[in-house]
């Protein structure tokens, strides 16, 4: 709302609202793979104690379980990847709040001060001082092509493990 408030209002609010997301992004990618662990654990318990408890089958679907969440409680390792937490975080949540930043970036470009009649009258508005508007319009690009390419890799089969600092063939626990 700054950046509309006055068309003397520089658009360099919507950038730095950009940069502060990917701020915030980061903090929750971390957060998220930190809850990943947990998550795990308590699925394991409910498809291998809870199910089979209240179905009174008292059959585990899979041999050694007890063995997986001991040894992860006494060893914690991360399921996920910071660069899988933040695809995720990215595709589930913050694609669309920086899609939302990116159109009012846009439209700041194109309304203040006065309605661009070209193309190339917001290209020079997109100009940073001594930076041109190329050079913005670059690193816009190059952000938003790096987001979509990070929210489209599929996970990998390998984690480093920052607790330990060691790298480990990771479970694939059902969701």
């Amino acid at each position: 709302s700054f950046s509309f408030n006055a068309p003397e209002h520089s658009h360099v609010s919507l950038l730095l609202a950009m940069v502060l997301v990917s701020g915030f992004l980061s903090i929750e990618a971390r957060r998220f793979r930190h809850y990943d662990v947990w998550r795990a654990r308590v699925r394991m318990l409910e498809e291998n104690f809870w199910i089979p408890m209240l179905r009174r089958t008292l059959v585990s679907p899979r041999d050694g379980w007890r063995e997986v969440v001991a040894q992860d409680l006494d060893s914690p390792k991360f399921k996920l990847s910071f660069a899988e937490a933040l695809g995720l975080r990215l595709r589930y949540n913050y694609l669309w709040i920086y899609l939302a930043l990116l159109f009012a970036w846009l439209a700041k470009l194109s309304i203040h001060p006065v309605p661009a009649a070209t193309g190339s009258e917001i290209l020079g508005r997109m100009a940073l001082g001594p930076v041109s508007g190329w050079v913005v319009l670059g690193l816009v690009a190059a952000g938003f092509v790096a987001m979509v390419v990070l929210s489209l890799l599929p996970r990998h089969g390998r984690v480093a493990d920052e607790v330990t600092g060691m790298e480990s063939r990771r479970e694939r626990w059902k969701a």
